[in-house]
């Protein structure tokens, strides 16, 4: 099956949150969020293709801006008009895009630990590697493993949080076999993404920029450069987070969200 998977909680009668995981986790990155959340929203859980539930890559995606033609699909299917885009990492990549592609239906955007910049020469060279060995392998090597995994969280919260660092550690060891092409194939979508930073100009739906002080994939300084591009943007620095702020800090998060939902929604 070519499909998105998308698993909802909450009354759908509540206002839609979609949520989009960041690159090599899935849905349950979101878990303890939507915990909390669903309470007063109807939640949207996407997994992208090759990551939890979802299924194979379409031949048709290609890029990243092949994302959210697919999307809109997954929601229409569930009757989903309106919607909250949260997105972190590639979630805000491709949330962003579909916040200008279908603007109307997209009412508010929450970005975190994202860019939509072209990656830079340096760590895109590096990311290309380790996907060239993964592809070649056909499994992620304990090496990079145990680089990425480390990498996710703040360093503080590697030992703060063993259950959950261990946890991305064996998801990561045990990856399933069938997946791997096509996770390579989205990580080249993704590191080898077009510099989209001037759409940024033309999100005018309330946004809010959350990123780790700590993190060291999408550093601030990255999400400073896009909140002086957006228009109607606030912008949130989190302490002693990395780049998984969802999973690192869940309650912190829901509370910062749902504070700027309850400002916004109208």
């Amino acid at each position: 099956m070519n499909e998105l998977s998308i698993k909802t909680y909450g009354d759908s009668s509540s206002p839609a949150l979609l949520f989009g995981h960041s690159y090599l986790w899935d849905h349950f990155m979101w878990s303890e969020m939507v915990e909390v959340l669903k309470a007063d929203y109807y939640c949207l859980v996407l997994d992208l293709w090759a990551h939890g539930d979802a299924g194979c890559l379409p031949e048709t995606v290609t890029s990243l801006e092949d994302y959210p033609k697919e999307i809109l699909n997954a929601l229409d299917k569930l009757g989903v008009d309106q919607f909250h885009i949260i997105g972190l990492s590639v979630g805000g990549m491709w949330g962003s895009l579909l916040a200008t592609s279908a603007a109307e239906r997209v009412q508010t955007l929450t970005l975190m630990g994202t860019f939509l910049g072209e990656e830079p020469e340096t760590t895109k060279a590096q990311y290309f590697e380790m996907l060239q060995a993964i592809d070649r392998l056909g499994y992620i090597p304990p090496p990079i493993v145990d680089q990425v995994s480390r990498g996710f969280f703040h360093s503080e919260n590697l030992e703060k949080m063993p259950k959950k660092v261990e946890y991305f550690h064996q998801k990561l060891k045990n990856y399933p076999g069938d997946k791997i092409n096509d996770l390579v194939k989205v990580g080249f979508h993704i590191f080898g993404r077009e510099d989209h930073l001037g759409i940024l100009e033309q999100i005018h739906q309330p946004s809010l920029v959350i990123v780790g002080q700590g993190d060291i994939y999408r550093p601030p300084r990255e999400s400073q450069l896009m909140v002086a591009r957006l228009p109607n943007s606030q912008y949130v620095e989190l302490q002693d987070c990395g780049h998984i702020s969802a999973f690192e800090m869940p309650e912190l998060c829901s509370s910062i969200i749902n504070k700027f939902l309850k400002e916004n929604i109208r």
